[in-house]
């Protein structure tokens, strides 16, 4: 996705419709071409945990969440990405 996005040249609003947390997170995953294993790895967690915070089986705690969105924010395309999560 992050050669989609290079050639467009733009990120397409559609990815923007994710409501949960869960989505959220998926979706960052795919613009920057992270496989959970990846996204795990440069969050400190176990592959294992993305999974489950993916769907929905592992409510995050105040304290990671906040870590994410940091984590998301300071990773995002451009910029991108910050005012959507």
């Amino acid at each position: 996705m992050p050669r989609i996005i290079e050639f467009l040249g733009y990120v397409p609003d559609d990815l923007f419709k994710a409501k949960s947390l869960a989505e959220k997170i998926r979706v960052h995953r795919h613009i920057h071409g992270l496989s959970q294993k990846e996204l795990a790895k440069q969050m400190g967690v176990d592959p294992s945990t993305i999974m489950c915070w993916e769907n929905g089986k592992h409510k995050i705690s105040k304290g990671m969440e906040h870590r994410l969105g940091n984590f998301i924010k300071n990773h995002s395309i451009r910029g991108c990405l910050q005012n959507h999560f």
